[in-house]
């Protein structure tokens, strides 16, 4: 094999430029070590900036704030009820360890997104999923693309875009760096002196990936997110002998950002809102099964389109536009007298002050006033797969672990492609909040060797 020459080196290479790998990098250069992150879009955030940008943290200051009281052991029993009706569906692995761990580091995890200037507007109350208020929402989810570039750059990471990580680098049986390309450089190998953080996202756009744990025709279904979540982050560990447990474990859902529902309605070809916009994955999926030939479509108005482009380019087709509600029915062939009375009890649902919606909603914009500025939009509701659940299995430090747990030395996981946390995701928050959480401890101990202890 010919030998690749090196084009960088650092003392740890971040493999994902998404919140985990991100909060991976900080914490690894306070830490005091030189890092290389490398990206393979032409920007940084991953999917954070696409997400609804809620983290489930417990004991946060809004929390606090808020007077909410909350504990580890009622997180736990929430994640414990939202998995129960998926253990007959999948094969599962739920590291309570690793969710206590998480727990514990949420009021740290808050605090240090607020120093590097993110800020939040609201907690969220689930009720029925989340038992007390543990959804903080950040003020705008571009903030993972924002914020992480200016401080990369003001801590003098480097990052390397438009640049694929291909397999780990080994040299003497000890893993020494990622080989990666590029348009701009040849193929070679990024070295990394103390370790290499993996935190490439999940394998949801991974057709290829997913056709090994799932059948054929839901493998070819559309995914949520950026394409570039295909697994790779997950097959370079497990040439190395990682453990990767929860792989078949991907949950369909109706392809849509949290966010935008905020501001949107479901409505079916009568015209008419059918469920909950913001309620559990599952149960919209289930409710959009249930609509005359399983079709439904969200509507919502220009200053979605104005104030969330980016969740509204994330849809998996582009939504259709009218000047009136009439035209907005007649192109997505819907009942218009039925879409214009859905438009306008939602509007009046916003104006009210009880705000009892019909189907349960209890998250809504404040100060919206609805559906009210032309054009319209509609897009039509499409299945396809959520964000993965399967990954490494990893120790306290986020090394990674091979199939008889030992440590694989100088390789760490993070974000999406650690497995044990992830099965109770349809909670909510709980990627990005522990994406956060274990990027920064896998930052660290990469920084430090990872070896010790």
């Amino acid at each position: 094999m010919r030998q690749l020459g090196t084009l960088a080196e650092a003392d740890v290479v971040v493999v994902g430029g998404g919140p985990a790998g991100l909060c991976a990098a900080v914490e690894a250069v306070r830490a005091g070590a030189s890092v290389t992150v490398i990206e393979s879009l032409d920007r940084l955030g991953g999917n954070g900036p696409l997400s609804g940008g809620y983290l489930a943290l417990v004991g946060s200051d809004m929390q606090r704030v808020a007077g909410v009281e909350d504990s580890t052991e009622r997180f736990l029993e929430d994640m414990r009820r939202e998995m129960k009706p998926y253990r007959r569906q999948f094969a599962t692995m739920f590291d309570e360890r690793l969710a206590r761990q998480f727990v514990a580091g949420s009021p740290d995890a808050f605090l240090f997104l607020i120093d590097l200037g993110f800020t939040f507007d609201r907690i969220i109350d689930r009720p029925g999923i989340h038992s007390v208020p543990r959804l903080v929402a950040l003020a705008d989810p571009q903030q993972f693309r924002n914020v992480f570039s200016a401080t990369l750059d003001e801590l003098g990471v480097v990052v390397r875009h438009r640049t694929f990580a291909e397999r780990l680098h080994l040299v003497d049986g000890r893993i020494d760096g990622v080989v990666v390309c590029s348009e701009e450089t040849d193929r070679g190998v990024v070295r990394a002196g103390k370790g290499v953080v993996i935190a490439a996202g999940g394998f949801q756009a991974g057709q290829e990936l997913r056709r090994r744990y799932q059948p054929e025709h839901l493998a070819r279904t559309p995914a949520l997110g950026i394409d570039t979540c295909t697994g790779q982050g997950h097959l370079m560990g497990q040439s190395m002998g990682a453990d990767l447990i929860n792989m078949p474990y991907i949950q369909s859902l109706v392809i849509v950002g949290s966010a935008l529902l905020e501001d949107a309605i479901a409505v079916n070809v009568r015209g008419a809102r059918f469920h909950d916009e913001m309620g559990p994955v599952s149960a919209r999926l289930r409710a959009l099964g249930e609509q005359p030939n399983a079709r439904g479509f969200y509507v919502f108005d220009n200053r979605v389109m104005t104030r969330k482009p980016g969740l509204v380019s994330g849809l998996t087709e582009s939504p259709v536009a009218a000047d009136t509600l009439g035209e907005l029915a007649g192109l997505v062939e819907c009942d218009p007298a039925g879409l214009a009375r859905a438009v306008a009890e939602w509007n009046e649902l916003l104006g009210s002050s009880t705000r009892n919606d019909p189907f349960g909603r209890t998250i809504f914009t404040e100060g919206s006033p609805g559906i009210v500025e032309p054009p319209f939009r509609a897009a039509r509701m499409v299945p396809g797969a959520m964000l993965t659940a399967g990954g490494f299995q990893v120790d306290e430090r986020m090394r990674v672990l091979d199939v008889y747990g030992d440590v694989i030395a100088h390789l760490f996981g993070a974000g999406d492609c650690v497995g044990g946390i992830l099965p109770p995701h349809q909670v909510g928050g709980v990627h990005l909040g522990s994406a956060v959480v274990f990027g920064r401890i896998a930052g660290a101990a990469a920084a430090s060797g990872g070896d010790a202890g």
